[in-house]
């Protein structure tokens, strides 16, 4: 690195990759760059870079957002510590022991239907209600980029429980073949950095969403895999861990049965057709980006979608 220009330039370039949702590549470049400078630590100039480094709020939200994304992908493609609780119509529903309040689930289910389908049911994030088991309400909060939400969701519980909510922040992931979609709750020490009124909990209970996340995979024209993950303290310590557990795991299983349903009759709904028409810079840049993973799709065709 011999100038401050050459720095801002390679700079300019990792950000334009997580502009465009390319977060790991964007963490690769990143990663050459420190190891590039840490050839030179002493240097002047070096320091005056990883200074500038270290004052970017983009370039360290980068790095947190990189870590987050890579632990959910490994708790979703890792059988480390899972438990299969369900395997049946071609759904497999896992559940690991955390501790008494927190609890991880993943679910993986092939669906009949072509990806643009899937992806369409997942960025249409307010109206999740419509499909999603026991929640009341979702909203859009603020759409910070293309592909970026706060959302706010709330969930029904049968009395005498309380119902529970959350402030949810999500970010999509382009991985060439795949979409990764990364949430995790918002703290409240938090709230001051979104320029929009956060709602309160009210008489629900603010659940803790540690990682959550969608991994979606083209198997072919007509069928996509999805991954769904969470690691979640619902806030409900007294009720005992294995009957949660049990609940949830059923749960799981029929979020898989209403995907299906929503995926597959999307085309004949008019609300989702109403969004896709208002919103043509989204679906085409979606299906743009679908046209590349085809192709990683045609390469390995033999996919097992039993």
């Amino acid at each position: 690195m011999n100038s401050l220009e050459q720095f801002h330039n390679k700079i300019k370039g990792i950000l334009d990759l997580y502009e465009e949702e390319k977060l790991f590549q964007a963490a690769d470049e990143l990663d050459d760059l420190h190891n590039s400078l840490n050839q030179h630590k002493d240097s002047d100039l070096v320091q005056k870079i990883k200074l500038e480094m270290d004052n970017n709020k983009t370039i360290q939200k980068m790095i947190k957002e990189e870590k987050l994304a890579k632990k959910l992908l490994n708790a979703m493609e890792s059988s480390d510590g899972w438990t299969e609780s369900v395997d049946r119509d071609r759904v497999q529903v896992y559940y690991k022991e955390e501790s008494t309040t927190v609890h991880s689930l993943k679910i993986v289910g092939v669906l009949d239907s072509p990806m643009l389908n899937v992806l369409t049911v997942f960025y249409e994030s307010d109206l999740y209600k419509s499909w999603t088991p026991s929640m009341k309400s979702s909203q859009v909060l603020m759409q910070e980029k293309k592909y970026r939400y706060l959302c706010h969701y709330g969930f029904s519980l049968p009395w005498p429980l309380h119902d529970r909510d959350v402030i949810a922040y999500g970010y999509g992931v382009d991985l060439s073949d795949r979409i990764l979609v990364v949430v995790r709750s918002v703290n409240d020490d938090e709230h001051d950095q979104y320029p929009v009124e956060i709602p309160e909990p009210g008489d629900d209970a603010r659940m803790d969403i540690y990682y959550a996340g969608i991994l979606i995979t083209p198997l072919n024209d007509s069928q996509t895999r999805v991954t769904l993950t969470a690691n979640v303290d619902p806030k409900l310590d007294y009720v005992p861990a294995w009957f949660l557990n049990m609940v949830l795991q059923q749960m799981s299983y029929f979020v898989i049965s209403t995907l299906r349903n929503v995926t597959a009759n999307i085309m004949d709904d008019e609300v989702y057709a109403q969004r896709v028409r208002e919103k043509p810079h989204i679906y085409e840049d979606i299906k743009s980006r679908m046209v590349k993973h085809a192709g990683e799709v045609e390469e390995g065709n033999d996919v097992d979608v039993d």
